[in-house]
């Protein structure tokens, strides 16, 4: 089984000193105003894209617009490192928007990410059971080609959720209790309008997961894994990072 590392808790943003005590502010932080805007613009604009009464028109815009609505993903990420509000109902409320935008869920994200990867990515042996989950390194020790490690890492998310579940099973029941809330709304949707949820939701959200795990590759391949500063790469691009 997965070992617990002390201080993991924080890896969710669950330490309440880095909540900013200013009486009923709702952030956390004054920085996250920005990216809570852009991922409620992207939101309307679902919205209203599912709404279209031309099935064309929702997708085509739905298609123009998920190139920007990729920056979700890079929200998500920080967001689900440190929850961007003080109450756990917003943040749940976050997170849903992030799902249809991202495809990333909560709890299930935190526990595949936060105490899969970050708490295992020297160890690149894929026959270990605590293997980082971005493994990029075949059984047989040779380097997985791009498409193969973004087929594990997808096919492997759920798989390795539930086994570090064992460990946070609070996050898991989480997880299952909201994916199981994201499952009826697709569903409510679906029914009423489903090429549009298809065209608007789905097709987005996968595409989004796909770009994830291919984009991430590149972040510790052929590194070495006995340094914890040398095992991954560091992204200086001025771009990237304001993106992200």
């Amino acid at each position: 089984a997965p070992k617990r590392h002390a201080g993991d808790a924080r890896a969710i943003g669950a330490d309440p000193g880095e909540a900013l005590q200013t009486g009923q502010r709702l952030l956390r932080h004054r920085v996250d105003a920005g990216p809570l805007c852009f991922v409620l613009a992207v939101a309307a604009a679902q919205v209203v894209l599912y709404l279209q009464s031309s099935l064309l028109m929702a997708a085509l815009g739905a298609l123009l617009i998920w190139p920007l609505q990729t920056r979700s993903i890079y929200i998500a990420h920080n967001h689900h490192h440190h929850r961007s509000f003080r109450r756990g109902g917003l943040n749940l409320a976050f997170e849903t928007l992030l799902f249809l935008q991202t495809g990333l869920p909560s709890y299930g994200f935190p526990l595949h990410h936060n105490f899969g990867h970050h708490a295992h990515y020297r160890n690149q042996n894929p026959a270990e059971p605590d293997a980082d989950p971005h493994c990029w390194v075949r059984l047989d020790g040779r380097r997985l080609t791009r498409w193969g490690y973004t087929r594990r890492l997808l096919g492997a998310a759920i798989p390795c959720a539930r086994r570090l579940g064992g460990c946070y099973p609070r996050l898991w029941r989480g997880f299952l209790m909201a994916s199981l809330g994201y499952a009826i709304g697709l569903a409510l949707l679906a029914a009423l309008r489903p090429l549009h949820t298809l065209a608007v939701f789905l097709v987005p959200m996968a595409l989004s997961l796909v770009a994830l795990a291919w984009s991430t590759y590149v972040h510790h391949l052929g590194l070495p894994t006995d340094d914890p500063l040398g095992a991954s790469y560091t992204n200086v691009d001025r771009w990237a990072n304001r993106w992200g």
